[in-house]
């Protein structure tokens, strides 16, 4: 790290990153009062151009020393990245999507409404965490129900439902809905959601 062997405060502080620095002055504090420390911060790379190295720092303070020890969680650090980055995508692509995908949990050999797509308000006017999101069954028209009712007996049955029906947007007015859906199982085949 281009350190001491026991480094003064300062000399730690100027190697962190100047965006970590004052967390990391902020927990030195903290490790004052409570005697623990735990942070994650970064670290310049071994040049200037290559990409900083994170750092999870953990120690106790015994007496005015701080005895811990540094583990390199870059590898960990630049997935979490890629995930967010992906995620991020994924989140976008879903909520501009023409469509509104959702997620529905089983439990009971029942299904309970998880998740739906930011889209669903510009489609039905509905929010995520309204009534007609958690029991969509209630939305669809009087006419359409056996139809709702088959396409969950044949999502557990089949493992896959595909049918046609109108649900009540938050107007009153009613809208045509092609729902297809797929069933995921656990490893031994139980149904998930």
């Amino acid at each position: 790290l281009g350190l001491a062997r026991e480094p003064s405060l300062e000399q730690w502080l100027a190697r962190v990153r100047p965006a970590d620095r004052e967390a990391a002055q902020l927990a030195l504090e903290q490790a004052r009062s409570s005697g623990e420390l735990s942070l994650s911060l970064r670290m310049p790379g071994d040049d200037t151009l290559a990409a900083p190295r994170w750092f999870h720092w953990v120690g106790r303070l015994q007496g005015r020393q701080l005895r811990g020890f540094l583990l390199d969680i870059s590898a960990l650090k630049a997935q979490e990245l890629q995930a967010g980055a992906a995620r991020a995508r994924l989140e976008n692509l879903i909520a501009s999507s023409p469509a509104v995908i959702y997620i529905q949990r089983y439990a009971d050999g029942a299904l309970y409404s998880e998740f739906f797509s930011a889209s669903l308000m510009p489609l039905l006017g509905w929010a995520a965490d309204s009534e007609q999101a958690r029991q969509p069954g209630l939305a669809v028209h009087p006419d359409d129900r056996s139809l709702w009712l088959e396409r969950t007996r044949s999502l557990l049955r089949d493992g896959q439902a595909r049918c046609r029906y109108r649900l009540c947007d938050s107007r009153g007015g009613y809208h045509w809905v092609l729902d297809e859906a797929r069933l995921l199982r656990n490893d031994l085949g139980q149904p998930l959601e």
